[in-house]
């Protein structure tokens, strides 16, 4: 297993609670050098997952297990219930480069500057 830092938008969120978010939580709880981080809106508010669907945003940041950014980080969403599974099958892989519904992930890296 690769490492990773998981971002999670919970704004759209109830409570900052959902089934999805848990399924998240839980698969990277699996991966021994996974991290997840639970946030503020992460694009724009007209870019997000809409209030009530039980679908978040996610950014995943391969990284090393001294947390250092390894490629750029990734833009998956809005993920939902059917989506979920496939995400964490592909963070507890740990192969990046691995194919992924194109539905919600077209590739989009976010910038970074590390």
């Amino acid at each position: 297993m690769n490492p990773f830092t998981v971002v999670v938008c919970t704004v759209c969120t109830p409570d900052g609670r959902s089934p999805t978010l848990e399924t998240l939580k839980a698969a990277v709880r699996r991966c021994p050098h996974g991290m997840l981080v639970t946030t503020d809106c992460l694009v724009t508010r007209h870019g997000c997952a809409s209030p009530g669907l039980d679908a978040v945003t996610v950014v995943v940041q391969p990284c090393g297990v001294d947390r250092r950014p390894h490629g750029p980080a990734r833009r998956l969403g809005p993920v939902g219930p059917q989506g979920v599974r496939a995400v964490c099958r592909w963070l507890e892989a740990g192969d990046w480069n691995a194919p992924l519904s194109t539905w919600w992930d077209a590739r989009s890296h976010v910038g970074s500057d590390n």
